[in-house]
């Protein structure tokens, strides 16, 4: 089966034609790459390398620490680790903001509350 792939690859480079990867999109998604090219073929963009290794290294304020590996001195992730940790981080972030909207209501009532306190007061 390795032949046939390689043939019908060095068939489609002599045609001119561009060789398409026999990879399944799981494949495709598991397969490692350096750290920044995998972020930036998931996000769009690439971040600054200190940014990427330090999503490895240390757990955001989530918690969250983007999985990868060294090989041969090299950091490699995969799209799908990445998407992982960008699922992970904004399920948690809408967590958070519904908690601190919820909080934010509660500090309102409770200051609008104490403000007439005050006013009865007379102060």
């Amino acid at each position: 089966m390795q032949k046939t792939k390689f043939a019908s690859l060095l068939r489609a480079i002599e045609k001119g034609d561009e060789p398409v990867s026999s990879l399944d999109a799981d494949e495709e998604e598991n397969k490692s790459r350096p750290l920044l090219s995998a972020i930036e073929l998931e996000n769009g963009l690439r971040p600054h390398p200190s940014t990427a290794t330090r999503w490895c290294l240390e757990p955001n304020r989530h918690g969250n620490v983007l999985k990868s590996w060294l090989i041969g001195g090299r950091r490699m992730t995969s799209i799908a680790a990445v998407k992982e940790y960008n699922a992970a981080n904004n399920q948690q972030s809408m967590a958070s903001d519904s908690t601190a909207a919820a909080s934010s209501i509660a500090n309102s009532k409770t200051h609008s509350k104490a403000m007439q306190d005050l006013e009865s007061e007379g102060l």
